[in-house]
């Protein structure tokens, strides 16, 4: 019967058919959970010797820090595989994983002028030891144009252990920030967790910033107006984004002539020990269910650590007591959010603890949406982009 209908109907059916079976799906996902029994137990935490269901358990305990000297290998947890399936890894018994490849596409650079495109970009090298790297857009209007562009480094998202600046979702946004803002952005591909834990990015994007200060390569040399300068970074990219601020904190003569003037935190990754309302709202959130995000936290931070880790935490740690000189530093820092993240919340506090400490925060707190929206959304992204760049204008 297929056969018979146009290229249009066929299409129609097609599309019928995928909502049917995702509406079966959703439906198991939402009335049935893992029983006791179904969910196997064993002593290392990545092993995946088969798959018995797709479904997340029900609101897992917080992990809290071992010993110092436990590892995480040698205590029992249970396991569910539903945040592997989810993230389409694979735990590899030396503590890696395994990213299926085939639900990782990546888009490559290109510095030839095309209309289909408002910027070019290129890769460049940074550690050949780490394979750390960045991709840098330029806008295609700002070719022959002698005028320097405000510099965005940029730090993707991916829960830490997935994505990097050649994935489509940060190339597109990267690339469109590039044209709608007429800046320079430099994209940095960091060391991923598990098999570089933190605090290995906070350490590969601060010397990303070095090596942009150095003003070494062409087009940074040519384009880039070192004295303005943002950081920027989507979720857990917000989180480096904010744990590189700390660190440059006590390297600003180093990093001169480059001047920060801020730091965009795009729905920042952030935890902590004790749940909040949005996070207990999200066991089923479409984008980051509750147990995905915990998986993606475990494999990210030290080994033996757990969501009370500063890291995790922005509220503990040394950190709160070095926000009071951001002010001095004449640096602003804009906190983005809306209420259909799980991690808005989070956002919330983080934005008024900036306030209390006397650092000139700025929010862009909106209705709906959800995890990653300033991506994915024309809208969303178009807004963020008009905000920045009216930032940008008071500089």
């Amino acid at each position: 019967m297929i056969l018979q209908l146009n290229t249009e109907s066929k299409l129609t059916f097609i599309t019928l058919i995928l909502i049917f079976l995702v509406t079966i799906q959703f439906y198991f996902h939402e009335n049935h959970q893992f029983s006791e029994k179904s969910s196997p137990t064993f002593t290392n935490d990545f092993h995946v010797h088969h798959i018995n269901s797709t479904q997340p358990s029900k609101i897992p305990k917080k992990s809290s820090p071992t010993k110092k000297n436990d590892t995480n290998f040698n205590h029992i947890k249970s396991f569910d595989p539903f945040p592997y399936q989810f993230l389409h890894i694979v735990g590899n018994p030396d503590g890696t994983i395994t990213r299926l490849q085939e639900f990782f596409p990546t888009i490559p650079a290109s510095n030839n002028i095309d209309f289909n495109s408002y910027s070019i970009s290129k890769d460049v090298l940074l550690d050949p030891r780490k394979n750390t790297w960045v991709r840098i857009f330029l806008p295609q209007k700002s070719i022959n144009n002698p005028k320097k562009l405000p510099i965005v480094v940029f730090v993707h998202g991916g829960g830490f252990i997935l994505y990097n600046p050649a994935s489509p979702l940060f190339h597109n946004f990267c690339s469109e920030l590039a044209s709608q803002l007429d800046v320079l952005v430099i994209s940095v591909e960091y060391r991923l967790a598990p098999e570089n834990r933190l605090p290995a990015a906070y350490e590969d994007v601060f010397e990303a910033l070095l090596w942009v200060k150095d003003g070494k390569n062409e087009w940074v040399k040519k384009y880039g107006n070192f004295s303005r300068c943002i950081l920027m970074g989507h979720s857990a990219g917000g989180n480096i984004v904010y744990n590189v601020m700390l660190t440059a904190l006590d390297y600003v003569n180093d990093l001169r002539p480059l001047t920060i003037a801020g730091f965009v935190l795009i729905q920042p990754a952030f935890g902590g020990i004790k749940r909040t309302g949005s996070e207990l709202r999200s066991v089923y959130d479409p984008m980051t269910p509750l147990v995905v995000g915990d998986l993606m936290w475990d494999l990210a931070l030290p080994v033996g650590a757990g969501q009370g880790h500063e890291f995790c935490d922005p509220t503990i740690g040394g950190g709160p007591e070095k926000l009071g000189r951001i002010r001095k530093l004449g640096w602003w820092v804009v906190v983005v959010g809306c209420d259909g993240d799980p991690l808005i919340d989070r956002e919330v506090r983080l934005f008024e603890m900036l306030k209390k400490k006397g650092v000139m925060a700025k929010s862009l707190f909106t209705k709906g949406g959800y995890h990653s929206v300033h991506l994915i959304d024309p809208v969303q992204m178009r807004q963020l982009f008009v905000y920045i760049e009216k930032l940008f204008k008071e500089l």
